[in-house]
């Protein structure tokens, strides 16, 4: 253990939201303060991108919302708040919502960027499998909906602007109530705004 001589207290309102594979997320404390173990919150409007940790277990506290956990890429759990969740390093992980997902996370040791490998090659099969492509086709057709708005990413932009876009558009989302529409209440909506 890293010895600390002083307590480190923390206001949620004077931290900073970062982007993650795991959604948007509240990094409470950092290995800069303690590399044993870290406290975030992650916001999960979306479905998550499947990563992985080599050297970090992952504690999944639900606070709020309900959805399904995806655990090396097979075993398909329902979460909803007061579930916990413990994922050994090494394994495939990510989260699909159905109502908006908030979630204590504690790791250790610490949260790096360098200990998130994501997975770029999971095919469509797979996908399927996975039951996947209802919520990717869903996430389609509102990220068609918010680049006819005129608010999608584009290349070249700062992190500031990218985290001043995501807000804008997970704002948006919440509002119109897009998260919570199935995929054919979404195409009519899409039809009916083209």
């Amino acid at each position: 253990m890293n010895p600390r001589k002083e307590v480190i207290i923390r206001d949620v309102a004077t931290v900073k939201h970062e982007p993650s594979a795991c959604g948007r997320i509240l990094p409470l404390s950092s290995a800069d303060d303690f590399k044993e173990v870290n406290l975030a919150i992650a916001e999960i409007n979306t479905p998550t991108i499947p990563h992985f940790h080599k050297e970090r277990t992952e504690f999944y506290f639900v606070l709020d919302g309900e959805g399904k956990l995806i655990a090396g890429l097979k075993t398909s759990h329902k979460i909803k708040k007061g579930v916990l969740v413990i994922i050994p390093p090494n394994t495939v992980h990510y989260t699909i919502p159905r109502i908006p997902l908030k979630v204590m996370t504690i790791s250790t040791p610490a949260w790096t960027k360098e200990d998130e490998h994501i997975i770029h090659n999971i095919s469509e099969i797979e996908w399927i499998k996975l039951d996947y492509s209802d919520f990717r086709e869903k996430y389609e057709l509102i990220s068609e909906f918010l680049s006819r708005e005129g608010i999608d990413f584009k290349e070249g932009i700062s992190k500031e602007e990218e985290e001043m876009l995501d807000i804008e558009r997970q704002s948006l989302v919440l509002r119109i109530g897009l998260n919570k529409m199935s995929i054919a209440e979404l195409r009519k909506f899409m039809s009916l705004a083209h």
